[in-house]
């Protein structure tokens, strides 16, 4: 059961990645990792960062309940890691997308959720 859940997390993930690549991204890091958050993909075009938190579900679900306030400041937490770690000067703007996928399709994209 584990591994048929990290199968359906990984396809949506790599379902994502696509998306964003075929709208002109590149891939710059994947399931970046701190003690207390993970930010699943760090994708760039030209001056622009976008960290993605893909989401997968089986069934519905309020997203409120999974985009609440503690959720969203762990992601703002670890992608202020990240930037820690990269040259921040080389980006104009930086957004947190959310995107769910269901049956290895989009079915909701949240762009820029904190308004950064």
């Amino acid at each position: 059961m584990l591994m048929q859940t990290r199968m359906k997390w990984k396809l949506g993930e790599l379902v994502v990645q696509q998306h964003y690549i075929d709208d002109g991204y590149t891939l710059i890091a994947a399931n970046f990792t701190i003690r207390g958050g993970e930010i699943d993909l760090l994708m760039k075009k030209e001056r622009k960062l976008v960290a993605i938190e893909v989401k997968y579900l089986d069934t519905m679900m309020d997203l409120s309940e999974y985009l609440h306030p503690k959720k969203i400041n762990a992601l703002k937490k670890t992608l202020a890691f990240f930037l820690q770690k990269v040259d921040e000067g080389q980006f104009d703007e930086i957004n947190l997308d959310v995107v769910i996928v269901r049956n290895g399709h989009i079915v909701e994209m949240y762009h820029n959720v904190t308004n950064t």
